[in-house]
């Protein structure tokens, strides 16, 4: 996460908008999405993204996409 901000940001002067598609999430997490990945973020794996971003206080705004509650198997 370090190298990714300091390659999007290396002077640390413009904040960050977080696009989450939870197809990057791993399906036994949250299935609410039509495209599936197998072995993707685990939900550790996502809340550190978002928290590692906010920490900096620098995250202006947030949109978490694809989800479809009709494809909610449970």
């Amino acid at each position: 996460m370090n190298q990714t901000i300091k390659h999007l940001d290396p002077h640390n002067k413009h904040p960050f908008h977080i696009s989450f598609d939870i197809s990057a999430a791993d399906p036994d997490i949250i299935g609410q999405t039509g495209t599936r990945f197998r072995y993707g973020l685990t939900g550790r794996e996502s809340v550190h993204i978002v928290r590692r971003l906010a920490h900096d206080r620098r995250v202006v705004s947030m949109d978490v996409a694809e989800i479809n509650e009709r494809l909610d198997e449970t």
